[in-house]
């Protein structure tokens, strides 16, 4: 077995780390190298008149960490300066004859070139002009829009702990959401309307390479005190970001000149809780929640005594952290008395009997089959010997009851008291500036958790136990150099490592078992048909074994910045390649169920028959399992590979105008895979639809009618082709402009086109390793009876598991018919088309206003055109079919229909008159063996599906899928300045569309695919209305503030330091879909819109138990037919979302460097309960109801947590 937390290993992976290594060392030469979003200033020097001033000498230095740097303006007077870290900076201008001009506190921003433009004045270079920079500089070299967040809002805004997908400390993308244009959550984040799964992630200026879920941050987040700022670019213009739609970018902080640090620890617990409603109602207590976030964070200069002294030049901050949570486990199990694990049923409240087919062991006495075991005992000498070993084992003996007068139901107390949850998160990041020109950064960092989890509420303390491990862990490595060979060429270059591990293991592996071969675990043991059945032993419903997935990106960098007159031009190229090793190996261990019906009476009818007699217990002690199964899974590796070069071009055409053209080439070869010892060397099967399939001969032709598996490679019987066409097309312009309407207002716009990481090239969320690479992994399949024979009789000589033991299936050889009679197959092909884009355009007016305050107004649109879908689904009955009503429905052999379908034809007429030939049984059906597959009882409409020999299929990689969204979105921002500080955000948009996943898996499957008009609607993401308001607000008290502004360290530690923030969110709610029963065509249904009726909608109702909305605005389409209602309800939503969260803050200062804060945070403050989604199902006795007229909240009650931090 490989290691499960390894990843990779062998020549060609070695090789290929050594030649990037090899790479990254050339591209450092100060020839050429490139950071891709790195922060800079940029700027337009004038005279007095509007002149451009030319050569002009323009040095900036960053306040904290002593670092300079210099450039001098070109011939149209505009200069750059890359590379510099985030922070305050004094921008200085000179030359002979004007006056020196000096700007103070230009701030530069994460992913961001700040503007810091001079006016020269006639004078002597000696003197000075100082000015005072605005705290956000409007965005004046391109289009681009989006929102930064400082370190001090960062650190001190309300921020709970953990996240939409598990118990962990603070993630630093929950802010995302308080940006204009971002919804979703942890797990899925849509910038700006766009498909979830698509933003693209920068840590200090290189995008990570993600092989799945591209944008989920939280297994990979570095510490959360490692970043200082970030950014979210939400209309991202520039050729240099790609294979995305929006940007979340974070700049690690660094050192400086000074010694810096803190130390931490968050507090979660229940006393600062409330209940939920339905908790509430019931009168029950506040569920316990004591969660420990704590960790340290120290930076400076690097300085090692007597060796090194790394002021002005070498920094270093470094960060850990520690998350812990101890879950407590309640409940009951139940488990076999005493008695009865010794054979003693004299107590047990229904008879055993002895089974059908029970061969008895050596030295075992029984009566015959069909009898009772006398005394209602069976002896431990007919026990089975595995059986007895496994009640022996110490790794597996059976607890005994605990729960007093529980008798033999729910008689056993949780023995597992708590399942612990750890987070331990590291990290350090260095920055050494070479000399005055070359600067280079390096971050590292790993994120470690694991959260144990359960499958079957069987919480033993021993290896009977459901318990797994699910460990996720993150590691990064991103390194950045840059080198300003001359003041208007600068090379740039970076690398990102990003490694994530996404396991499940079996926290009992090592332990075989005897009745499976080749086992490393216990086997699922599930009881089956009495009332007082043992709780299931085992992990998973399967014998879940381990769930190995292992994700490796690689992106490299290469930019290079060069100032030409008035053109600033980006000049570069990316590179990304991933990989995942994925072996889900969740059914290998194998399951056997015991069921009472073993040893009951076997009797159908009778005062006792094996409803009442029997026990399923007393069948596992005789070793004879009711049924058993085992599916093996293989291990896929999956690799890609991404090149894109691009131009673009700055072009100051006016010291107010800038245009910005550019052009990047996206070159996505799509996924390759890489072969496995021991396991098939092509194991990609797929669907062909235009492949003949001789398992299914037509009836009329006597040809194989076309639709058959087919396997990815050129070997022998492949399909003749390892990978899908690379499409050389794909190039995305650019183009937009900035101009300066005066020196406070800004007029941006913009187009660009951005391909998407989807299509043939993206494995990941298409699924490709489960859904197309394990189709060659066999199963092994003991069926149930349903008697008092059980199903292992069928395999073992004996019935038993001793007799027989569960083999380890291998590998199926492959065959075009290999899933014939399922619905196994997912659609594939060598020509997937154009991959998907979003064209993206914008107008927007930025201005600055009084009181530092900067003010955004955005119209934002955009259009995405070959998606993610599943709209073409393969299989779905022609809707022409749907004129024959209840005959689809009809057994598909009848030659006469049930007395509930009353019609003049049948199925066997109307496949006649289909012109459908008889098969060797004399039935009119689509081919030969259709009968042999599927049986005589399945439906007519499996028989006139477009490839009746399968069940549903599904195409991963159907990108017909198109969304329109429009926006305007306003901002007004406040950067920390006189103790305030806040955003305000606000977006009003719709967006429309056919398809609302970027994860294939997740996406509708159409009732018709073609009804376009009923598939195109109201996305199933839209709000309407989304206000986010964020702010930190310092009370002006005590000593050097507004009020109360006398006294010493005492009136200081007393009245200064406090501090309120807060995060406040409103949105509306999302589109909600009216569904129906029945499935004409194969694919689910849709309710009818009722004409003349109101779609009125009050949440209100929901306290008066009735419907929530007009239920009479819908009618059922009934079984036969297909409902006309669009595919969401633009008028119709789930509640409207309003949350609070706030702190209260109070500084201490204990000397000049040393200080500290305790703050306290709520959650939903105001315990606002949001209402959950209404029953949309018009077929259903609730619809319009909520939860049945039952309590039921949706979001989370108010949470609390202390906060307390010391800094030095």
């Amino acid at each position: 077995m490989r290691c499960p937390h390894c990843f990779g290993g062998g020549t060609k992976y070695t090789r290929f780390l050594a030649a990037l290594a090899g790479a990254f060392l050339l591209l450092s030469s100060p020839a050429s190298l490139r950071a891709q979003a790195l922060s800079g200033i940029t700027g337009t020097v004038t005279d007095q008149s509007g002149a451009v001033v030319p050569d002009a000498k323009v040095t900036v230095a960053n306040t904290a960490r002593g670092v300079v740097s210099t450039a001098v303006t070109s011939s149209a007077g505009t200069y750059t300066i890359t590379d510099l870290v985030p922070g305050a900076y004094t921008v200085k201008t000179e030359k002979a004859g004007f006056a020196t001009s000096v700007s103070h506190n230009v701030l530069v921003e994460v992913g961001r070139n700040a503007s810091a433009d001079a006016v020269l004045k006639p004078g002597s270079i000696t003197e000075n002009v100082e000015i005072i920079a605005q705290p956000i500089s409007l965005e004046t070299s391109e289009p681009e829009l989006g929102a930064s967040l400082e370190t001090k809002v960062v650190n001190e805004l309300p921020l709970p702990l953990g996240s939409d997908i598990g118990a962990r400390g603070r993630q630093i993308d929950n802010f995302l959401f308080i940006v204009p244009g971002v919804t979703g959550g942890g797990f899925s984040h849509r910038i700006n309307g766009g498909l979830d799964f698509q933003n693209e992630v920068v840590f200090n200026g290189v995008a990570v390479a993600q092989s799945e879920t591209q944008g989920l941050q939280t297994n990979i987040n570095p510490p959360f005190e490692m970043v200082s700022e970030f950014r979210v670019l939400t209309s991202a213009f520039s050729a240099q970001y790609g294979l995305a739609q929006g940007v979340a970018s974070y700049q690690f902080a660094s050192g400086t000149n000074t010694l810096h640090g803190d130390v931490f620890e968050i507090m979660r617990n229940s006393y600062f809780d409330a209940r939920d409603a339905a908790t509430a109602a019931a009168g029950g207590p506040t569920p316990t929640d004591h969660e420990n976030n704590y960790g340290f964070t120290v930076g400076g200069p690097v300085y090692l005594p007597k060796i090194y002294r790394g002021k002005d030049k070498t920094f270093f901050h470094v960060s850990l952290e520690w998350y812990r949570l101890n879950q407590g486990v309640t409940g009951t199990m139940t488990v076999p008395t005493a008695a009865m694990v010794g054979g003693d049923f004299n107590a047990f409240p229904q008879p055993i009997y002895v089974p059908a087919g029970f061969v008895a062991p050596s030295g075992c006495t029984a009566p015959t089959s069909g009898t009772q075991w006398p005394g209602n005992k069976i002896p431990s000498a007919c026990f089975s010997s595995i059986s007895a070993g496994l009640l022996s084992s110490k790794n597996t003996q059976i607890p005994a009851p605990d729960v007093p007068g529980a008798g033999f139901l729910h008689n056993k107390l949780a023995d597992l008291k708590s399942l612990p949850t750890r987070n331990t998160l590291g990290g350090f990041s260095i920055d050494h500036n070479l000399s005055d020109k070359q600067k280079f950064h390096g971050s590292y960092w790993r994120n470690v958790y694991n959260a144990p989890a359960e499958d079957n509420s069987a919480p033993f303390a021993n290896g009977l136990s459901d318990l797994k491990n699910e460990p996720r862990i993150g590691t990064g490595l991103f390194l950045t150099y840059s080198n300003a060979i001359s003041s208007n060429l600068v090379v740039t270059a970076g690398l990102g490592w990003m490694g994530e591990i996404n396991n499940e293991l079996n926290a009992h592996l090592g332990n075989p078992f005897a009745a499976v071969d080749k086992s490393e675990i216990l086997p699922t043991i599930s009881f089956s048909g009495d009332s007082f059945a043992p709780t299931t032993w085992g992990v998973n419903g399967n014998g879940e074994t381990f769930s190995i997935n292992r994700k490796l990106g690689i992106s490299l960098d290469n930019n290079w910045l060069w100032i030409r007159g008035r053109h600033t031009f980006n000049i570069g190229w990316e590179i990304r390649r991933t990989y995942q090793d994925d072996h889900e190996c969740q059914n290998c261990g194998g399951n056997f169920t015991f069921s009472s019906l073993t040893t009951s009476n076997g009797l159908t009818s009778g005062a006792l028959n094996e409803n009442n007699t029997g026990s399923s217990f007393a069948s596992f002690l005789l070793g004879m399992p009711d049924s058993a199964g085992r599916h093996f899974a293989l291990e896929t590796k999956l690799r890609n590979f991404y090149i894109a070069p691009y131009v673009q071009d700055n072009i100051k055409i006016n010291p107010r105008l800038t245009v910005d053209v550019g052009v990047r080439w996206e070159i996505m070869r799509p996924f390759t895979t890489e072969a496995v010892t021991g396991q098939p060397a092509n194991q990609i099967v797929f669907f062909d639809p235009n492949a003949p399939n001789p398992g299914a001969v037509s009836n009329s032709s006597g040809k194989p009618l076309l639709g058959a598996a087919s396997v990815l490679g050129t070997c022998s019987g492949c399909v003749g082709y390892d990978r899908a066409d690379t499409r050389w097309g794909h190039f995305s312009p650019r183009l937009g402009l900035a101009y300066k309407l005066n020196d406070k207002t800004v007029l941006l716009s913009g187009y660009a086109l951005n391909f998407l990481d989807t299509g043939a090239y993206e494995y990941g969320v298409n699924k490709v390793a489960v859904n197309y690479g394990n189709l060659l992994a066999s199963d092994f399949t003991a069926s149930s009876n349903g008697s008092n024979t059980p199903g292992y009789c069928n395999v073992s000589a004996n019935c038993t598991w001793d007799a027989f033991h569960m083999p380890l299936p291998p590998p199926l050889p492959f065959s075009p018919t290999i899933a014939n009679a399922t619905g196994n197959l997912h659609q594939f092909g060598r020509d997937r088309g154009r991959a998907s884009y979003v064209q993206a355009w914008n107008v927007a007016v930025q201005r600055e206003l009084p009181r530092n305050l900067f003010l955004s107004v955005a119209y934002i649109g955009n259009r995405g055109t070959h998606l993610v879908s599943r709209l073409d689904t393969p299989n779905q009955v022609f809707p022409s079919f749907l004129n024959l009503g209840c005959v689809l429905l009809e057994p598909w052999t009848a030659t006469t229909n049930s007395g509930s379908c009353v019609s003049t034809a049948t199925p066997q007429s109307a496949l006649q008159n289909l012109g459908f030939g008889k098969d060797a049984t004399g039935f009119f059906s689509p081919y030969a063996n259709f009968l042999n597959d599927f049986g005589a009882g399945q439906t007519l409409n499996q028989a006139i599906r477009p490839f009746p020999q399968y069940f549903g299929m599904v195409d991963n990689f159907d990108l017909s899928g198109v969304d329109h969204y429009n926006s305007v979105q306003a901002e007004v921002q406040k950067r920390f300045t006189s103790g305030v500080s806040f955003l305000v955000a606000y977006t009003l948009s719709k967006t429309m569309s056919n398809a609302d996943s970027g994860f294939s898996t997740f996406d509708e499957t159409p009732v018709d695919k073609f009804n376009k008009k009923q598939l195109w609607a109201i996305a199933g993401d839209d709000r309407e209305h989304v206000l986010n308001v964020s702010g930190l607000y310092e009370l002006p008290l005590g000593p050097g503030k507004r009020f109360l502004n006398r006294g010493g360290m005492l009136a200081k530690n007393l009245l200064n330091g406090w501090q309120f923030g807060g995060v406040f969110q409103y949105s509306s709610g999302t589109p909600l879909r009216i569904g129906a029963n029945g499935s004409p065509l194969r694919t689910g249904n849709i309710a009818n819109l009722v004409a003349g009726q109101s779609l009125t909608v009050d949440y209100n109702n929901y306290y008066k138990g009735l419907p929530v909305f007009n239920t009479a605005a819908f009618s059922s389409p009934g079984r036969f037919a297909v409902g006309d209602a669009p595919r969401r309800i633009e008028g119709l939503r789930t509640s409207f979302n309003a949350n609070e969260n706030i702190n209260l803050a109070k500084h201490f200062y204990f000397s000049e460097r040393v200080g500290a804060e305790l703050r306290m945070e709520f959650f939903n403050i105001l315990n606002r309960m949001q209402i959950c989604d209404p029953e949309t199902n018009v077929d259903n006795a609730n619809f319009g109801r909520i939860n049945g007229g039952s309590v039921c909240q949706k979001n989370s009650p108010r949470t609390g947590q202390a906060f307390f931090k010391v800094s030095f």
